[in-house]
């Protein structure tokens, strides 16, 4: 089975700075040749499964969207690009690129044409900052009929796209280690792990860092506008080891560096389906006087601001929402599926039942849109701390 994407990728922080300075890269929204993808009148779009009879048809039509190179490209080339061109009579132009890369061009061409049209991987901290600096535009959630039986809590953002999936952020751990364990499993975050064990934990270039450090500063009843505090926090850990690339992560447990690492649920598990004696626990978190086990990260498409392609957007993002598209995506990369249609193929299969997760009460979901605001400062001291 085939690993959870990389959590490695060029931040946005600086890059949203540069942006205004960039040259916009290679055009791919430009205007629609027909105008029905465009400011047209829009088409009924189809609520369920898609098929030729009932899509919206754009023929001739292209439509460029960016995703995250690897498994995640690979999973939706698989099924949802083929069922969205053979439905629509659209093309798809993909740009393998992450969705930092890609809002960093979204500014830069601010005022033109888009270079994409959709990212179909956004998720927060990247969508807090996109938003906040202008680079994607709300979407009715009316007018994509497949978010009905979407969960109010998909919606990272009121007033923008819902999330296709998500997917938690808890703690991976050595099973024989914890076996050995007061309890037969590692501490949560109070008395901080155990220290025997070593704890493998993110650092700011891997997507996983801002959530962490964000959920931490809550946690320990730090503000935002107080990094060092938290940083000063984390540094407490014995036996702490950073990792950049979500693949050092799998690297120190799998070689016994560390005995659990701060991770996601989804990478634990392709360890776990690879032969690796892993398992996955809860952080032990408590906010606001409820207690949490994970912290939740939502993933899911968002439409370029300036794109001339909306309604034709609108019918990919629809196309996407359905058990077809996303059947090959979700069963390889075992990400939990937002999309009811898609949860029930989750738990009706015996080898992807056991990760299916349907207990949101016990996930902590925040936008972090203050810490966003003062990454640099967030950055500056964990440098300072870990130099």
């Amino acid at each position: 089975m085939r690993r959870t994407r990389s959590g490695t990728s060029a931040r946005l922080g600086t890059a949203l700075l540069a942006a205004a300075v960039l040259a916009s890269a290679c055009g791919g929204g430009g205007d629609d040749p027909a105008g029905d993808g465009g400011a047209g009148a829009p088409c009924a779009l189809p609520s369920g499964p898609v098929t030729e009879a009932n899509n919206c048809k754009y023929p001739g039509q292209e439509i460029t969207v960016s995703a995250t190179p690897g498994g995640l490209l690979d999973g939706y080339k698989a099924a949802f690009g083929p069922l969205f061109e053979k439905t629509t009579g659209a093309r798809i132009n993909w740009v393998a690129q992450g969705p930092d890369v890609s809002v960093t061009k979204i500014l830069a061409a601010a005022g033109g044409t888009p270079p994409v049209d959709v990212v179909l991987d956004s998720f927060p901290p990247v969508l807090t900052s996109a938003v906040e600096n202008g680079a994607f535009q709300k979407i009715d959630p009316a007018s994509v009929p497949n978010y009905a039986e979407v969960p109010p809590n998909a919606f990272a953002i009121e007033g923008y796209g819902a999330a296709t999936w998500f997917y938690r952020i808890g703690q991976c751990y050595d099973a024989k280690k914890a076996a050995a364990l007061p309890g037969g499993a590692p501490k949560t975050l109070d008395p901080w792990f155990d220290s025997d064990l070593g704890v493998g934990f993110p650092t700011p270039e891997n997507t996983r860092w801002d959530l962490t450090v964000g959920t931490l500063a809550k946690n320990f009843g730090v503000g935002f506008d107080e990094p060092q505090k938290a940083v000063d926090r984390i540094r407490q850990i014995r036996g702490l080891k950073l990792y950049a690339a979500s693949s050092e992560s799998d690297q120190m447990l799998l070689n016994g560096d560390v005995g659990t690492v701060v991770t996601s649920d989804g990478r634990c598990a392709a360890m776990k389906e690879n032969g690796a004696d892993v398992a996955f626990g809860s952080l032990g978190l408590s906010i606001d006087g409820k207690s949490y086990d994970y912290i939740q990260s939502l993933t899911g498409p968002q439409i370029a601001t300036g794109s001339k392609k909306v309604e034709l957007a609108k019918a990919l993002i629809n196309t996407l929402f359905t058990a077809e598209a996303l059947k090959p995506l979700i069963t390889s990369l075992i990400y939990d599926p937002t999309q009811p249609s898609v949860q029930q193929i989750v738990k009706n299969d015996p080898k992807l039942a056991p990760y299916a997760w349907t207990d949101f009460d016990v996930l902590y979901a925040n936008t972090f849109v203050d810490l966003e605001r003062n990454r640099a400062a967030w950055v500056d001291a964990w440098r300072r701390t870990f130099q």
